[in-house]
């Protein structure tokens, strides 16, 4: 696995076309452990575009079809481009508050250690058994696979969160699945429990193993979750709590 090369496809959004400063930040640290990174935005401002470092592509398009369409834009491109990459899907609806303890964790002890086809850092039971698609990782042989390059290839621009939800993120899943590929995950949450996405139900596991919070947990909290923990460090963390600020901002 060591010897695969590796692509960063990112899926940018921002109401203000801002790039947050914990993504610019975690570039260059993504940079010693990705060959290639491309940047896919639905609204990147010209100041925020100017502080993209130059070993980073971007791609700007029309604010269609949620992160799901920057994911095939990316993956499209790498394909076009003939070279034969294991792809890492990550969007900007997380706060990466340590970007070197999410590689050491993600990458270098996932992805570069383990035999997958399709590993994510998250695996969920909400609705049903899926892959949580904020940061997933494509073998370079599933990215041959002629039926599911087709899968992004047909996929549609939906414009309703839950219908794309439902089409691709479960969609992506189930596909995957029945082309026999096992979803394999970082974190797996138990099904049948009171607050089924482990992404907020197990926040601190995943804000002390891979360095990374979820912004829909700390703006919307729909499970009513205690939050104290986060509180308590944006109370005597200067950096943390500017973190938070930008990223309910975004």
């Amino acid at each position: 696995m060591n010897n695969v090369r590796n692509a960063l496809v990112i899926a940018h959004y921002n109401k203000a076309g801002d790039l947050r400063q914990d993504t610019l930040d975690a570039l260059p640290v993504l940079h010693r452990h990705f060959q290639k990174i491309i940047l896919v935005s639905t609204q990147l401002n010209a100041e925020a575009e100017q502080n993209v470092p130059p070993y980073v592509d971007v791609h700007k398009r029309d604010n269609v079809g949620y992160d799901f369409y920057s994911y095939r834009q990316g993956i499209q491109t790498l394909i076009a481009s003939g070279n034969d990459y294991q792809v890492t899907l990550m969007n900007t609806s997380f706060v990466i508050t340590d970007p070197e303890k999410l590689c050491r964790q993600y990458v270098e002890q996932g992805i570069r250690r383990i035999d997958f086809d399709v590993y994510g850092l998250v695996k969920s039971h909400e609705i049903v058994e899926h892959l949580q698609s904020f940061l997933l990782t494509f073998s370079n042989r599933l990215m041959r696979d002629t039926v599911f390059v087709q899968w992004w290839d047909s996929m549609q621009a939906l414009n309703a969160r839950h219908e794309v939800i439902y089409a691709y993120e479960l969609g992506l899943s189930r596909h995957l699945s029945a082309s026999g590929y096992p979803l394999i995950a970082a974190m797996t949450g138990t099904s049948g429990t009171a607050i089924a996405n482990p992404s907020h139900a197990n926040y601190e596991a995943l804000l002390d193993t891979f360095g990374i919070l979820k912004i829909e947990l700390i703006r919307d909290n729909p499970f009513h979750i205690n939050l104290n923990r986060i509180l308590a460090m944006a109370a005597h963390d200067d950096t943390f709590r500017r973190m938070v600020r930008e990223a309910l901002d975004n």
